[in-house]
């Protein structure tokens, strides 16, 4: 018995040594998180952006007591001298803006020189066509894949360009914005044309009134 306890001694201080020689590693634990950081894929809130730029301004003057009152608009000069100067910005080039089932047309500006701006034009969500296209295989107007929507909010700029070059349609030169004139959102209804008329004041349209030669409409609508 006693021989057996000095081996098993002898085994054990052997195992001690053993592990007291044999190389030490460190491991290091990393932190336990409770969560996740929140850094999900940011989808796109909006369309495509389409964009219109107008024509030269063509620039009224219109009597102030005509304008402000009932009277019939004399465009050929007030007799007092009192007149209000009127830039109005149509869109001929691109004259209607669609993006998918969603379109703005009859797009009009008109800056004051008081500083007062006015926007208008017709929105379309899901229009009636009367020319559908049909399915070469059934002979029945084409199912599209907004056809089931009901509504859409739509997003309108405007923005102001002071001494626009000819280079810049072509890319090779900067816009030169003054200001934009941003539209509330509106919801345009499936198969109801929306008129927008949309006014307000602008300090910088007064400043900047005798050098805006060119308005630039962007459009886009809300995709949920």
């Amino acid at each position: 018995m006693r021989i057996n306890k000095k081996i098993a001694v002898s085994v054990s201080i052997i195992s001690i040594v053993a592990v007291a020689a044999a190389p030490t590693f460190h491991r290091t634990r990393p932190a336990v998180r409770c969560d996740i950081p929140v850094r999900d894929y940011q989808y796109a809130k909006l369309s495509q952006t389409l964009r219109s730029l107008s024509n030269v301004p063509i620039v009224i003057s219109v009597p102030l007591k005509d304008f402000y009152g009932t009277a019939p608009v004399d465009l050929r000069g007030p007799a007092d001298g009192k007149q209000l100067t009127v830039k109005s910005f149509q869109f001929v080039t691109d004259s209607v803006l669609r993006s998918d089932h969603c379109s703005v047309s009859q797009m009009s500006v008109l800056l004051h020189e008081s500083g007062r701006w006015t926007i208008s034009l017709q929105a379309n969500q899901n229009p009636v066509n009367p020319r559908q296209i049909l399915d070469v295989t059934t002979a029945q107007p084409k199912q599209l894949f907004t056809d089931h929507l009901q509504r859409n909010e739509f997003h309108v700029v405007a923005r102001c360009y002071s001494q626009y070059g000819p280079g810049d349609s072509n890319g090779l030169l900067g816009k030169p914005l003054v200001f934009p004139l941003l539209v509330r959102p509106f919801m345009v209804q499936r198969q109801q044309p929306y008129a927008l008329f949309e006014t307000g004041f602008h300090p910088d349209v007064q400043q900047y009134f005798g050098s805006i030669d060119r308005v630039e409409i962007e459009f886009a609508y809300k995709l949920d």
